[in-house]
């Protein structure tokens, strides 16, 4: 099975989450696939959404008013070519490795996205008055699906960066920049490298080793003419303007920009084996790398051709169908 992703929605008081969640239910889009931990409840023939709610709110009404009750997670796989009861093991396995085991949940099945999701609803309040510990929710919540996916990040980012290995890079500033384009985070402290994902430190490395390292492989490093020519050529035949591209939440949540495209650098790629890279800031393209797979080098794209000149290219769109397409 493919690596299911995990996000955990904010905390809130009371429980939105069911009632959206039933909602879907009456409305042919969800499939309630399990409820547990619901006491007399569960001898009922048809539960109600007002049922539900009844129930959750009696779990919790002596908790602390400061306390957000409920807990709105999302499992989800990429495409529908999957048994869903697989995900709910994953579901399930992951409640108890956040401390849920015990505690009444609900599982939802969602099919109205392109990719295959479950919701989770349950409270973080327990009885007594005592409360699961949320902090830093998403790490561990990461945390405990790596480890029920038995994906382990280091050993992933070390196949990754083998195979950047094989590039020779013109500065450090742009290996920083690749890797945060694969989904690392990476940020000096003092004289560390620090690379980090799903909030985890997953390395730490010299950066003034670094820094001289790549120092004494710049001197060799020479920005070849024939990928300015190739570049400038696919310029004038295609549109180089960015267009973002978006990726749709499980459960119709808003839309998120997970990076951007254009008609010439599809096309740079197809054909020649030459991958643009968008460096973003705040939804802001400020810089962009060049990847060229057939002479193995990668290097900042202002040695080639200025950023501006792609971010307003006077060439129009032709047939660019996918434009904005969400993932």
């Amino acid at each position: 099975m493919v690596n299911p992703v995990v996000r955990i929605l904010k905390g809130r008081r009371g429980f939105p989450a069911i009632g959206y969640n039933m909602d879907k239910v009456d409305a042919g889009q969800a499939t309630l696939l399990c409820s547990r931990n619901l006491g007399v409840l569960s001898a009922l023939g048809k539960i109600s959404t007002k049922d539900l709610i009844n129930f959750f709110g009696a779990f919790v009404q002596h908790a602390h008013r400061g306390w957000s009750h409920q807990l709105h997670a999302i499992i989800s796989l990429k495409g529908h070519d999957h048994h869903y009861r697989q995900l709910q093991s994953t579901a399930e396995q992951w409640l108890k490795g956040m401390g849920y085991q015990r505690q009444p949940y609900l599982i939802f099945l969602h099919r109205d996205t392109a990719n295959m999701h479950l919701h989770l609803v349950s409270t973080s309040v327990r009885l007594r008055n005592k409360k699961i510990a949320n902090v830093f929710s998403f790490i561990r919540g990461s945390a405990v699906l790596n480890q029920i996916s038995g994906v382990n990040i280091r050993q992933q980012f070390f196949s990754e960066l083998m195979i950047l290995m094989e590039y020779r890079i013109d500065s450090l500033d742009e290996f920083r920049k690749i890797i945060l384009h694969k989904g690392y985070k990476n940020f000096r402290s003092r004289d560390l490298l620090i690379i980090r994902k799903y909030g985890q430190n997953i390395l730490e490395l010299d950066y003034p080793q670094l820094e001289q390292r790549f120092k004494a492989l710049l001197s060799d490093f020479h920005t070849p003419n024939s990928l300015i020519a190739k570049i400038e050529y696919f310029l004038l035949e295609y549109d180089a303007s960015p267009r973002p591209i978006y990726t749709k939440q499980a459960g119709n949540w808003k839309k998120e920009i997970a990076g951007y495209r254009s008609q010439f650098a599809d096309r740079l790629l197809s054909e020649e084996g030459i991958e643009v890279c968008y460096h973003t800031k705040k939804g802001n393209i400020f810089s962009y790398s060049v990847i060229d797979h057939v002479g193995k080098r990668i290097l900042a794209g202002e040695r080639l051709i200025p950023l501006e000149r792609l971010l307003h290219s006077p060439k129009p769109s032709i047939g660019f169908a996918q434009e904005g397409k969400s993932r």
